[in-house]
């Protein structure tokens, strides 16, 4: 599983993905649709037993995913069951027979229930928040790769993970967005009809980026890594993160 293979497997899924997602209207709150198919590009034949999904707000990841991946199994933790989106998703979600949207801690709850051959999607906690669970997850064994949402290039976070965790990829590959991004018409469509025109290729809350979009990150599994010893020091990161966002807001 590496970025090369990817980019070979983007154009033979891109009609059947076409197909299976064809009638799924993008939400305010949702991934884009290009960054599933980088999902599942990026695992090529082998779709995974189950599927483990961090943050689900009105469940538009989920819900691609189960169109995606119907033999698999999609595990939903979302942490806030009072909030409107989550009525929204369950609503949206109820006729997947594939989908087990859940409400709880996910840092509890998905290393419990986590089986052989399985990949996690974080999308909820964030940045740095977000990595302890991922190496968690990893340190099983039985996970063949997290993906985590929301790593665009400028962000501390993915400075990290691109210097510290050893074979990570991401969806903001040019040669991947040139195959791809023609899918996400629709999203950005729906984004300026909403009123969030600031919100666009290569531009978030009215800022320039150098990323595409929001953007996964793929973080396979290795079995010479020592998980450990990584968390350890993803753990060390946050706490010098934090102290520099303080400093930052007291100068």
């Amino acid at each position: 599983m590496n970025l090369l293979e990817t980019l070979d497997n983007t154009s033979s899924f891109l009609s059947e993905f076409e197909e299976r997602v064809r009638d799924v209207d993008p939400v305010i709150k949702g991934i884009l649709f290009s960054e599933i198919l980088f999902l599942q590009a990026s695992l090529g034949g082998r779709p995974p037993s189950q599927i483990l999904e961090s943050g689900r707000a009105q469940g538009q990841s989920t819900k691609l995913l189960s169109l995606c991946f119907p033999d698999s199994q999609v595990i939903s933790v979302e942490h806030n069951n009072s909030s409107p989106d989550a009525t929204i998703a369950l609503e949206r979600l109820a006729s997947l027979p594939n989908v087990a949207p859940l409400f709880g801690d996910s840092r509890i709850v998905l290393p419990a229930l986590v089986q052989q051959n399985s990949i996690a999607l974080i999308d909820g906690p964030k940045g740095f928040r977000a990595l302890p669970l991922a190496v968690r997850l990893l340190a099983t064994g039985k996970v063949r790769a997290v993906y985590l949402h929301d790593f665009y290039q400028g962000l501390p976070e993915r400075r990290y993970i691109e210097r510290h965790i050893p074979e990570v990829f991401f969806s903001d590959n040019p040669d991947f967005v040139r195959q791809s991004k023609h899918l996400d018409g629709p999203c950005w469509t729906t984004y300026a009809k909403a009123g969030e025109a600031g919100r666009r290729p290569y531009r978030f809350l009215g800022q320039d980026q150098e990323s595409y979009g929001p953007t996964m990150a793929c973080i396979p599994h290795l079995p010479d890594v020592n998980y450990r010893r990584l968390l350890n020091r993803i753990h060390l990161a946050r706490v010098v993160s934090k102290l520099q966002d303080r400093f930052l807001r007291a100068a």
